[in-house]
């Protein structure tokens, strides 16, 4: 049987996830249902104690819990890390302090306790290191074996100077655990309420609503009319992308892939002497986002009768030169930067360097946290996500992609097992060695 990876972090939320909800969907938790957030927690490297209570620290409540399990910017988490780390040096500080400072309280407390158990008072002003104490403790307590001592009260001494300075301890790190996650929850807030609006060339305010992350970045490029390169793995969204800067801008959307002649792009006059136009001539003349899909798969011949058109604002049609719309757009999407071939892209080509120089350059990676948000089935998505982040820790050359989340719930919606659609939408990619190496272990997938 597959095993699971263990501890990663992207593994134990997936397995939380699968238990009681993806993350920023649980509206509260219960004692039965903390243990996946605290296991999730830990493998995210918070001290166990810190989590679950123990050695002096309190231990998070169900409200702390389910704010980090929720806040997916992790800011919670990271405030928690800042803590754990700081309450860890600040513990640390009051045990050299309570070796160096209390001792000789105690230890006074301790033999005068001792001695009205006999019937007699001692006073002294004697001070004794921490060995010595031990010494004269254990003299006393072997004089007086038997039952003579009040193991009860000297016990309440003890914990009655002891438990001062946990206490104390314990509120300053719980009003700063209090102060940290406000502020975070007050970010976390803000931040779910923006959306994308775009006033377009007409003046029209258009709110595109949520989009991938790096898109206010290809807006404001679109805005300033620059040739885009959008270089990204397959399945993250690109010609989305290129379809939502048209909608946002209140401009046509035009497409086309892949070209082996120049004819696909600049259209030709046919056999009676008519014209046939392409979609980049209509972007072209009369404006609009003119997306060019799987550039870099196309023959480097054949798009180089793009670059005078792209450095000068001119292209030479069949009927003649024809001068570049103002609001013509031109987008060009890529799994590469046109520089060849690689082990997973391997149908690629290696585009002309002046042709390249054209386009201002923009890195499209996958976006999970929107994956999560559109995706129907929250289990299977981050099950997704979590045989991804083992793919890329091993660096296997295997694309697992948003495509694999929706195609899975939709899958899963209509009736096919978890394995049927693990086979259809991850495994079938992958060769059997690789299946074993990612696979989430299945007892972890189905405890729920």
């Amino acid at each position: 049987m597959a095993r699971r990876a263990k501890h990663s972090p992207e593994a134990a939320e997936a397995w939380a996830a699968s238990l009681i909800g993806a993350r920023g969907t649980v509206s509260a938790l219960t004692e039965k249902t903390r243990g996946p957030v605290r296991f999730w927690l830990t493998s995210n490297g918070l001290p166990s104690a810190f989590v679950r209570g123990g050695d002096g620290f309190p231990g998070l409540t169900m409200a702390t819990l389910c704010a980090a399990w929720n806040d997916t910017t992790n800011e919670t988490l990271e405030s928690l890390r800042r803590l754990a780390s700081e309450t860890a040096s600040t513990t640390a500080a009051q045990d050299d302090t309570t070796t160096t400072t209390t001792t000789e309280q105690d230890d006074m407390a301790l033999q005068e306790s001792l001695a009205m158990t006999r019937g007699t008072r001692t006073t002294t002003t004697t001070t004794t290191t921490a060995p010595e104490a031990a010494t004269q403790l254990a003299t006393l307590i072997a004089q007086m074996a038997g039952g003579a001592i009040d193991e009860n009260k000297v016990r309440a001494i003890v914990d009655e100077q002891a438990g001062a300075s946990i206490a104390a301890a314990s509120r300053h790190v719980l009003e700063n655990v209090k102060t940290e996650l406000t502020s975070a929850l007050e970010k976390i807030a803000t931040a779910q309420k923006i959306e994308i609006e775009v006033k377009d060339h007409t003046g029209t305010v258009r709110n595109v609503g949520r989009q991938h992350k790096t898109f206010p970045r290809l807006l404001k490029m679109a805005a300033a009319r620059r040739n885009v390169w959008l270089r990204g793995p397959a399945g993250s969204g690109k010609t989305t992308a290129a379809r939502m800067v048209a909608e946002a801008l209140g401009l046509a959307f035009y497409f086309t892939g892949a070209i082996d002649t120049e004819y696909k792009l600049l259209g030709f006059t046919d056999a009676q002497g008519r014209i046939v136009k392409r979609q980049f001539r209509e972007a072209w003349e009369n404006g609009g986002v003119f997306l060019f899909d799987e550039v870099d798969a196309s023959l480097p011949n054949a798009v180089l009768a793009l670059n005078a058109a792209l450095a000068n604002a001119y292209c030479d049609f069949p009927d003649g030169c024809i001068p570049k719309h103002p609001d013509c757009i031109i987008i060009a999407a890529a799994n590469t930067y046109g520089l060849g071939a690689d082990a997973t892209y391997v149908g690629r080509m290696r585009q002309d360097g002046a042709f390249l120089d054209r386009f201002v350059k923009l890195d499209w990676a996958y976006d999970e946290e929107l994956e999560r948000a559109t995706c129907p089935n929250a289990a299977w998505c981050a099950h997704v996500q979590a045989i991804r982040a083992n793919v890329t820790r091993q660096g296997l050359q295997v694309i697992v992609s948003p495509r694999a989340s929706y195609d899975g719930a939709a899958l899963l919606a209509h009736g096919l097992t978890w394995d049927e659609t693990e086979e259809a939408t991850l495994r079938g990619a992958m060769t059997t060695e690789q299946w074993r190496s990612v696979a989430i272990d299945a007892s972890a997938r189905k405890a729920a």
